[in-house]
């Protein structure tokens, strides 16, 4: 993620529309990553970046994706898909199982 302090706005567009990272826009048209989509090591946590690619291809705005990735679930236990992605979660949710969930959102 430190690199992508400095990454210029091609760069950053060139990761989103390969959709290998979660980049936003917000009112003013600045690029954010948020880094709710990088564990600890500063790895981009894949199986998460494709349930929200998968979810934000079937809504109105990618916001409402985000939101998705850090909102308590029932079916994880009450936390979120970020949190239970990350290193060290104690609930199992197989990469398949976050892009279903994010497929039923939808």
């Amino acid at each position: 993620m430190r690199e992508l302090l400095d990454a210029s706005d091609e760069r950053l567009n060139e990761l989103r529309e390969g959709h290998r990272l979660i980049v936003l826009r917000d009112g003013a048209g600045r690029m954010l990553v948020p880094a709710f989509q990088f564990d600890d090591g500063d790895t981009p946590l894949a199986p998460l970046i494709e349930a929200f690619w998968t979810l934000a291809a079937a809504t109105v705005r990618e916001w409402t994706a985000a939101f998705w990735c850090v909102a308590a679930d029932d079916a994880l236990d009450g936390v979120s898909p970020a949190v239970s992605r990350a290193p060290g979660a104690t609930l199992s949710g197989s990469h398949e199982s976050h892009v279903r969930r994010a497929r039923l959102a939808a």
